[in-house]
C-alpha cells in the first residue's frame, strides 16, 4: 500500500531492502529470483564497473551504473528540481515559464513505459490512444514520508465557449497512498476532463496533474502528452489529427522544456514528426533527446542500424543523442502486479531491462557498442542532468519574472487599501452593506436630487410598454387600420399626441434661406421620435413664400403610411391668405407633406414653428400579421 524506495538499516535484512532500492535509482535490478545465477556478459570490464559495485553481490548490478556519481548528481538535481516543484506549489508555474520534462512522439511509441520506469508512475495501459489531455508528472522526495499521491485537474480552457482561464481552475479529484490503485485513478481524472469536451474532438487541452511525494522518491517533472497520429477511425475524427498536433507544439515551443523524442525501434525513424516538429523548436538540439523502446522488436542480424543511431553515426541529435530503453510488456506488467507491492515490480521491471542488455541475443549487442546508451537508469541520469542544467541557466530569469511578478502584485494589493485585521474588516463589510441600504432606499423614495434612479426606470418601463403594443393587434377597416387605445399613444383629451414637433431658426439660419433661395436648399429641424414614427420639419422658400412641411422618416416596420391631422402654430410668421392651420395628411415614410406657405419674413428676425400632430389611421404593409379585417 505505502510506496518506499528506502527503509531503516536496523539489521540485516533491512540493509539487504535498502541496497536493492539503490539498485533501482542507480540502474541495478536487485538479486536475480532463480537459484542460479545468469550466465556471465562476455562484454569487457570497464571502469565504471569497479564504481557500480552494491552490497548485494547482484551480478547485473555491479556494471550497471556509476553510484557514487549518481549521488552527487542526484544532491545536486534535487536541490535544483526541487526549486522549480516549491515554484509549482506556490502557484508560480501561471505566470512563468518553469523547466520541464516532455515525452513526445507517435501513438504507441511507449511514452508511458517510460515514465513508469523513471517514476514508478503507472498512467493507463490500454490498446490504441490512451493518453488524450497531457498528463504532468511531479515526484518530490521528501525523506521520512510515506509515498502519497495528489491528482487534480487543471481547467486551462473552457471546453463550451474556448476562452482561457487565467489563472487556471484546479479541481482536486483525490489522495491516494495505495500505487495500485493510480492507473484507475488517473484514467477517471482523464475521463472527467474529456466528458466537459463539447467541440466533437476526442481530446483536451486541459491537464491532469499527478503529484507525489515520499521517501526516495527521485525529484523530476514531467509531461506525457497525446500520442501523434496518422490516420483515424472515422473521417469525423480527422480533425484530431491537426489538434494533437498544435497541443504538442505548443509545449515545445517553450525554452523551458527538455524534448524527449520517443521512437519504437521496430518503426522507420525517417517517418517520425516528432523529428521534424523538435528541430523546428529546438534547431541545435540543445534540448532534445531521443528514446528509442520497444528493441526487443528488433531481429537478430538488424541491430547494426539501431547501434549506429546510439552511436550518433546516423540521425544525429549532436548534444543529447539517444537512449535505448527497454520497458516490461503487459504480460510481464500482469506477472508484477500479481507481486503486489508496488516496490518490488518495480524493482523486478529494471531486473527484466537488466537482463536484456545482458543476456538477449540482440540487447547485449546494443549494451557492448554503447553501454552508456543503454537502460532507463542511464536516461534518468542524463535527464536529471539536463533538467539541472537548463534549471541552473534559467535560474536568474526565473528570479527577475518571479520578482516582476511580485511586484506587480504587491502594487495591485496597494491599490485595494489598508491591510485590515479580520475583525476591522467585518465591521467594514456591515458598514459598506449599511451605506447601500441606504443608497438604495434614498433612490427609491427619491429623497435627494440626484433622479437618475426614477428616470431610469420610466425609461425601462416605456420601453417595456412600447414592446408589449407592438405586439397587439390592430383591427383594419377597409383600408384604414383603427389605433386608438390598441397602441396606447400618448394622446391629450384632444386626441393630440402630447409631445409636438417644433423648430426654431435663428436670423443667421433665416439669412441663410435667403442666400440659398435660388439652389432650394432646405433647413432640417433635428429629428424627433414621437408616437413611435421619426418625424422631421424642412424649411424652405417655394415661389417666394416660406415653405414647411412635416416629414414622417420612419414608420413602424408593418406600417405603409399613417394618416393625420398637423396643426401648425407659429411665431414671427403669417400664413398665406386661404391657408388653414390645421391640414389632414396621408403620409409614406420619406415623403414630407403638402407645404404650408407663410408670407416671406421680410424683417430677417428668428421664428418659431410647432407642429401638433393627431394620428387618426394607419394603413397596414402587406408583411403586417398584426390587422383583422373587420369589414366596412
Amino acid at each position: 500500500m505505502v510506496f518506499r524506495f528506502s527503509g531503516s538499516n536496523k539489521n540485516s535484512k533491512e540493509k539487504s531492502k535498502v541496497s536493492g532500492n539503490m539498485q533501482f535509482l542507480t540502474g541495478g535490478g536487485g538479486a536475480s529470483t532463480s537459484t542460479e545465477a545468469p550466465p556471465t556478459s562476455s562484454r569487457p570490464a570497464s571502469d565504471d564497473d569497479a564504481q557500480a559495485e552494491t552490497t548485494t553481490g547482484s551480478n547485473i548490478s555491479k556494471d550497471y551504473f556509476p553510484i557514487e556519481t549518481y549521488r552527487k548528481l542526484g544532491t545536486d538535481a534535487a536541490r535544483a528540481i526541487g526549486l522549480v516543484n516549491k515554484l509549482k506549489s506556490a502557484g508560480a508555474e501561471y505566470d512563468l515559464e518553469l523547466p520541464r520534462l516532455v515525452f513526445a512522439g507517435k501513438q504507441s511509441a511507449g511514452k508511458s513505459s517510460i515514465v513508469k520506469a523513471l517514476t514508478s508512475v503507472q498512467l493507463p495501459r490500454n490498446y490504441g490512444t490512451c493518453t488524450r489531455c497531457p498528463i504532468e508528472v511531479t515526484t518530490k522526495n521528501s525523506p521520512g514520508q510515506e509515498w502519497s499521491c495528489r491528482i487534480s485537474l487543471r481547467i486551462t480552457v473552457d471546453e463550451e465557449s474556448g476562452g482561457q482561464y487565467s489563472p487556471p481552475v484546479i479541481e482536486e479529484c483525490c489522495v491516494i497512498t495505495d500505487s495500485n490503485s493510480m492507473p484507475d485513478e488517473i484514467e477517471n481524472a482523464q475521463r472527467a476532463l474529456l466528458e466537459r469536451v463539447t467541440n466533437g474532438t476526442n481530446f483536451t487541452s486541459n491537464v491532469v496533474c499527478v503529484n507525489i511525494a515520499g521517501d526516495g522518491c527521485p525529484d523530476l517533472s514531467l509531461v506525457d502528452l497525446p500520442g501523434l497520429i496518422q490516420s483515424t477511425e472515422s473521417k469525423d475524427d480527422e480533425g484530431d489529427i491537426q489538434r494533437v498536433e498544435e497541443l504538442v507544439k505548443s509545449y515545445l515551443a517553450s525554452s523551458e522544456t527538455v524534448i524527449l523524442q520517443c521512437i519504437a525501434c521496430d518503426e522507420d525513424i525517417e517517418n517520425q514528426s516528432i523529428r521534424k516538429l523538435a528541430r523546428d523548436f529546438d534547431p541545435e538540439g540543445k534540448r532534445s533527446i531521443g528514446v528509442l523502446t520497444k528493441p526487443d522488436k528488433v531481429d537478430l542480424g538488424t541491430e547494426a542500424g539501431i547501434i549506429s543511431i546510439l552511436q550518433g553515426e546516423k540521425y544525429a541529435l549532436a548534444a543529447q543523442g539517444y537512449f535505448v530503453v527497454r520497458t516490461p510488456k503487459q504480460d510481464e506488467l500482469n506477472k508484477l502486479k500479481e507481486t503486489g507491492a508496488n516496490v518490488t515490480a518495480f524493482e523486478e521491471a529494471r531486473a527484466i531491462e537488466n537482463d536484456f542488455f545482458q543476456y538477449h541475443e540482440v540487447g547485449k549487442h546494443f549494451y557492448q557498442n554503447a553501454p552508456e546508451r543503454c537502460g532507463s537508469a542511464k536516461l534518468l541520469y542524463k535527464l536529471s542532468s539536463m533538467l539541472q542544467i537548463l534549471i541552473d541557466e534559467h535560474t536568474p530569469v526565473i528570479k527577475v519574472k518571479a520578482e516582476e511578478a511580485l511586484a506587480q502584485t504587491e502594487t495591485e494589493l496597494e491599490g485595494l487599501g489598508v491591510e485590515m485585521k479580520e475583525a476591522d474588516a467585518r465591521m467594514e463589510l456591515i458598514e459598506l452593506a449599511r451605506r447601500i441600504s441606504l443608497n438604495s432606499t434614498e433612490a427609491i423614495k427619491s429623497t435627494t436630487r440626484d433622479k437618475s434612479f426614477w428616470r431610469r426606470t420610466v425609461e425601462i418601463f416605456e420601453n417595456i410598454n412600447k414592446q408589449v403594443c407592438d405586439t397587439s393587434p390592430m383591427f383594419q377597416i377597409g383600408d384604414k387600420v383603427v389605433f386608438s387605445s390598441l397602441l396606447n399613444l400618448d394622446v391629450k383629451s384632444s386626441g393630440y399626441l402630447r409631445e409636438s414637433l417644433t423648430m426654431h431658426i435663428s436670423q443667421d439660419e433665416f439669412e441663410a434661406i435667403v442666400e440659398e433661395a435660388h439652389s432650394n436648399e432646405l433647413i432640417l429641424s433635428p429629428v424627433q421620435s414621437i408616437g413611435g414614427i421619426d418625424w422631421q420639419l424642412q424649411v424652405g422658400q417655394e415661389s417666394g413664400s416660406l415653405a414647411v412641411r412635416a416629414n414622417a422618416l420612419k414608420l413602424p416596420p408593418d406600417i405603409a403610411s399613417v394618416g393625420v391631422i398637423l396643426e401648425f402654430n407659429t411665431r414671427g410668421l403669417t400664413l398665406h391668405k386661404g391657408e388653414a392651420t390645421k391640414t389632414e395628411a396621408t403620409l409614406v415614410a420619406g415623403c414630407p407633406s403638402q407645404p404650408k406657405l407663410f408670407s416671406w419674413p421680410y424683417n430677417g428676425n428668428s421664428f418659431f414653428i410647432g407642429v401638433s400632430i393627431k394620428i387618426l389611421s394607419y394603413t397596414p404593409s402587406e408583411v403586417n400579421d398584426r390587422a383583422y379585417d373587420v369589414g366596412e
